[in-house]
């Protein structure tokens, strides 16, 4: 007979499918019938420096990311099945993005741009534009790249021609207390940006503009909250994957709590216009949930950085975790929550998360005594796990045979 599975029982499917020697991670705790999968690290990098603050910026694309600290980004290359490489120090760079084959940063002196694909662990020489300034926020893909100064409480959005950056798209916000700019993503030559106002009794705002093949900017409109609540931090992440967006509210308070934090997806209609279709909380008051994400094709990464892993849970713990979702037709269904084998108190795992090829990682910049900070690596946990039609992301479709 035929019987229907869910994401986080294919899950536990898949995991009992791997040779011994494949299954890197260990689940941190036993499993009950319908209980979502715990997970622990398959292995972690820490930061060299006391109080550096390693993993507080991720970013990721294949088998390339870059770790961001307090003074510098780290470069990071997967050399095999199941370990990352670190590579060279950026000093002073404190941002970073990369697409398929460039990876941008922010120095105190501008933005630099490199060659870099997966293929290999070096990158080429970089070429620093100091005219393109600062920047709290970054994102490149192909041939545009986008910069959030939240200072200046503007997006600017450069297109290469061949032989230089030039300014292709500006937006400004006279109000001196926006925010405008502190997230920002590309998908192809689609932009989002983002005005949380958090701390500002505002509500906060993503704004989603287009570019046509006759390089037009067109304004695909203005996202806010349902009820509009204020001070919920809407916007302060967000991510961009064909046609869902991601928009984290880490301050979102419920009826159970405040600062639970929520993400609210949304998914473009025929004409692409994006309508709210999903909304997800956080389970633990002050958890923060929706600190940081990361949307790609079928899976969606949320941190919660101010959560506790302890069962049951402790308020003001911030230990940290990060949450695994698989889609399925327009529903996302939770698959795994991360966190730390050995974390302590006070590590605030997912500060910052990113997807890079088949691993998840999690930023967490507060790990260790002497907060030198770490990136833990989840191995096997993007969807999907099968090449045999899984990869749809109709779990309507899924069987398990029993003889």
């Amino acid at each position: 007979m035929n019987r229907k599975i869910s994401p986080s029982t294919a899950l536990l499917l898949a995991l009992a499918l791997l040779p011994i020697q494949a299954l890197a991670f260990p689940l941190a705790s036993p499993l009950e019938a319908g209980e979502i999968p715990e997970i622990v690290e398959t292995h972690s990098i820490i930061g060299g420096i006391v109080g550096d603050l390693y993993g507080r910026k991720l970013s990721c694309n294949g088998r390339r990311a870059a770790a961001g600290t307090f003074t510098a980004t780290h470069m990071l290359f997967r050399q095999s099945s199941n370990q990352w490489l670190g590579l060279e120090f950026l000093n002073s760079a404190s941002v970073s993005a990369l697409d398929s084959h460039q990876f941008a940063y922010q120095l105190p002196t501008g933005t630099e741009v490199r060659g870099w694909t997966d293929g290999s662990a070096q990158s080429d020489p970089g070429v620093l534009f100091p005219a393109l300034g600062p920047a709290d926020s970054l994102a490149i893909s192909d041939n545009l790249l986008a910069l959030g100064v939240v200072i200046d409480r503007e997006i600017n959005v450069y297109r290469w021609n061949g032989a230089q950056w030039h300014l292709d798209f500006h937006q400004q916000n006279p109000f001196p207390l926006s925010s405008l700019g502190t997230s920002v993503d590309l998908d192809g030559s689609r932009l989002a940006f983002s005005d949380p106002n958090f701390g500002n009794g505002l509500t906060g705002e993503v704004f989603l503009r287009a570019r046509n093949p006759l390089g037009i900017w067109f304004d695909f409109g203005t996202i806010r909250a349902p009820g509009e609540e204020v001070e919920n931090g809407f916007g302060a992440s967000l991510s961009l994957s064909g046609d869902w967006l991601a928009v984290g509210a880490p301050f979102e308070d419920t009826i159970f709590g405040t600062d639970m934090g929520a993400i609210y997806l949304y998914k473009a209609d025929a004409v692409g216009f994006f309508q709210l279709r999903t909304l997800l909380f956080g389970t633990q008051s002050g958890a923060r949930f929706g600190s940081s994400v990361e949307l790609d094709g079928h899976t969606l990464i949320v941190g919660a950085p101010k959560e506790d892993t302890h069962h049951p849970a402790r308020v003001d713990v911030a230990r940290g975790a990060a949450y695994v979702y698989w889609r399925s037709g327009d529903d996302w269904d939770q698959v795994a929550r991360l966190s730390a084998l050995n974390g302590f108190e006070g590590d605030e795992l997912g500060t910052s998360v990113c997807i890079g090829g088949d691993s998840v990682l999690a930023g967490a910049p507060r790990f260790g005594v002497l907060e030198p900070g770490g990136v833990f690596v989840y191995q096997g946990l993007v969807a999907p796990f099968f090449a045999d039609g899984f990869e749809s992301g109709d779990t309507s479709a899924w069987t398990l045979t029993v003889p």
